[in-house]
C-alpha cells in the first residue's frame, strides 16, 4: 500500500509540474503576442496523438458512462491545460496521502 501511495504522490507531483510548465509556456506566448493565450487541454492531447481524443471518447462511453462524455469531458477538454493538470495532480496527491489516525477521545460527562 505504501508503494501505491508513493506512486500516486509521484504522478501527482509530475502532473503539477506539467501544469506549471504549461502555465509558463502560455505566459510566454501571452507576453510575446500582447494578448492572453491559454492552451486548452484538448489541444494538448491532440498534440500528443491526434487520435487520442477519439480513443478516450470511445473508452469513456463504452466502459464508464455514456452520458459522461458530452457534459463533463467536453468541458474538461476546453479548459486550460495548466489548470486541468494542476487539479488532477492535486487530486492524486490527496489520494496518496497517509490516512489519518482517529484517536479515541475520552469524554467527561457531567
Amino acid at each position: 500500500m505504501r508503494l501505491v501511495r508513493f506512486l500516486l504522490r509521484l504522478i501527482g507531483t509530475c502532473l503539477i509540474a506539467g501544469g506549471f510548465v504549461a502555465l509558463v509556456i502560455d505566459g510566454t506566448r501571452s507576453i510575446a503576442d500582447g494578448r492572453l493565450f491559454l492552451t486548452s487541454f484538448g489541444s494538448v492531447l491532440k498534440g500528443i496523438d491526434p487520435s487520442l481524443e477519439e480513443t478516450l471518447r470511445e473508452a469513456i462511453q463504452t466502459h464508464v458512462a455514456f452520458w459522461l462524455w458530452d457534459p463533463v469531458m467536453v468541458w474538461v477538454l476546453s479548459q486550460p491545460a495548466s489548470a486541468v493538470l494542476a487539479v488532477l495532480g492535486a487530486l492524486l496527491i490527496v489520494m496518496g496521502r497517509k490516512p489519518r489516525r482517529h484517536r479515541l477521545e475520552t469524554f467527561e460527562y457531567a
